[in-house]
């Protein structure tokens, strides 16, 4: 799991794009996304997040480097473009689907048992 640090409140979640767990901020824009990104354990090592984070928590904003955030934007930018990536993608959604769907399965199944049980 990648640890990520929430740019909006400052509070640590995992993954970098996913909302947050405490203001629900998810960041969609390309810029929200790199920034998102780089406030990562995949860039920064976890004193640096914690440090990030304590200071957006005490109303303080991150600096980032330019030419980093333009880095990582042009690499997102690439990936999103790439067809192969979308149909990734698209087979990683179905296979949440087709699990969640088990799993509702599974849980109505177990209820319909535990309740005609006798």
């Amino acid at each position: 799991m990648t640890a990520a640090v929430c740019l909006e409140c400052g509070r640590m979640k995992t993954g970098a794009w996913k909302a947050c767990p405490v203001c629900r901020f998810v960041p969609e824009s390309l810029e929200d996304r790199a920034r998102h990104l780089i406030t990562t354990d995949h860039y920064l090592k976890p004193d640096k997040l914690e440090a990030i984070s304590r200071e957006i928590q005490a109303g303080q904003k991150p600096q980032f480097v330019d030419e980093q955030v333009r880095a990582v934007m042009e690499q997102l930018e690439q990936i999103d473009k790439d067809p192969r990536e979308k149909q990734r993608m698209q087979r990683v959604k179905l296979q949440v689907r087709l699990v969640l769907i088990a799993l509702g399965a599974l849980i109505l199944s177990g209820i319909w048992l535990w309740v005609n049980r006798g």
